[in-house]
């Protein structure tokens, strides 16, 4: 989706996480799991320079926000100057919304 986004935008694509294998699926955690679950799951691509960047991040689905958090984390520890988020689609939260 990512690189879709990127070409519509005319925006360079580049691939500056890696998901490391382990952790659980998240579909029936609760936000305060999720965001166990996801810490140490990703790392930056080795050989990245992206100091001072303005990066786009894409998130397909965005459920509490907890593997975009620990994303942006990891992308301004590696220097990022600025990190957007850029969600497809949102889920519906369960807690109760006033109108």
């Amino acid at each position: 989706v990512a690189e879709q986004v990127a070409e519509l935008m005319d925006l360079r694509y580049e691939k500056l996480l890696k998901r490391k294998f382990g952790g659980r699926p998240q579909k029936k955690m609760s936000e305060k799991k999720r965001l166990q679950n996801v810490k140490g799951r990703f790392k930056g691509v080795d050989g990245t320079d992206i100091s001072g960047a303005r990066i786009i991040l894409v998130d397909d689905v965005m459920t509490t926000g907890a593997t975009a958090s620990e994303c942006v984390k990891i992308l301004r520890s590696q220097g990022a100057a600025d990190v957007i988020l850029l969600t497809l689609a949102r889920t519906q939260s369960k807690r109760k919304q006033k109108v």
